[in-house]
């Protein structure tokens, strides 16, 4: 997702994200690149049926979200700042589903890769390479993005 799609979060939701790039844009703006970890192969057959990750359930929210944009910004801006965190939290809290895809990440491996990322931001090429080997020690497993930092 887009760092602009990032900063609607609240900080709840951002605990969950790993920035994985910074670029800039033919227009020269600074863009930032984000991903949440989510192991979709987790979630049995049968539930799929009922999953909020189903293809009717995601195009339904995204028509909600279409009519909210068409709002006039300021008033979609309020909207979305005053209750974000009520709906991460709503989400993250009843949402099964969710646990089931993030099963396998530890609950810090983001806090460790992006602490590894702000590392690499800086230049600090030796302490970046120990936390992202860190972050991929925790997850158990070789993770792409860690690899290609």
């Amino acid at each position: 997702m887009s760092g602009d799609f990032y900063d609607y979060l609240s900080d709840d939701a951002k605990r969950y994200l790993r920035l994985l790039d910074i670029f800039k844009t033919k227009n020269g703006e600074i863009t930032r690149f984000h991903s949440i970890d989510l192991d979709l192969e987790n979630i049995p057959i049968e539930k799929l049926k009922d999953s909020m990750f189903k293809e009717d359930n995601i195009k339904k929210k995204l028509e909600i979200l279409q009519q909210k944009r068409k709002m006039p910004k300021i008033l979609y801006d309020d909207i979305v700042l005053r209750h974000k965190s009520d709906i991460w939290n709503d989400f993250i809290n009843d949402e099964d589903d969710l646990k089931l895809v993030r099963e396998k990440y530890p609950e810090n491996f983001a806090d460790v890769f992006n602490n590894g990322m702000e590392h690499f931001r800086n230049g600090n090429w030796l302490e970046a390479k120990n936390c992202l080997i860190s972050a991929q020690e925790l997850l158990g497993e070789e993770d792409p993005a860690c690899k290609r930092i």
